[in-house]
């Protein structure tokens, strides 16, 4: 991975190696407590806006999170559909779990619910 994908990663922009962007990234909004549109009840969730579209952050008990985004350049994004990527106890983007080793497109609300059981259930 390069340096800046290493950057963008560590900003928390996902893994964007293959990703062409038309438009400037813009800033995120603070993070809130908030309702989400998951039919998953676990953890504690925070939303913000995010690039345009929306960023919900997921942590549990065991030290993991998720991060779920929908936004233009999100893997799924034109049919509404969202893209999750696993959170490692320091809050960056892991890809050694048995969850997922990259982030996780085209997911629809059961299919991240599905997703957030899986990382709530890792040790």
């Amino acid at each position: 991975m390069s340096d800046a994908a290493k950057n963008m990663e560590a900003a928390g922009f996902g893994t964007m190696l293959d990703r062409t962007f038309t438009a400037p990234l813009a800033a995120p909004g603070p993070e809130e407590a908030s309702a989400h549109p998951f039919p998953f009840i676990g953890g504690t969730s925070t939303r913000r806006d995010f690039n345009g579209g929306d960023q919900y952050k997921f942590r549990f008990h065991n030290g993991y999170g998720a991060s779920i985004v929908r936004h233009s350049f999100s893997y799924g994004h034109e049919s509404g559909l969202w893209e999750l990527a696993v959170l490692g106890a320091d809050g960056h983007l892991t890809y050694d779990t048995s969850v997922s080793d990259d982030v996780v497109g085209w997911l629809d609300e059961q299919g991240v619910a599905d997703y957030l059981s899986r990382i709530e259930a890792l040790s």
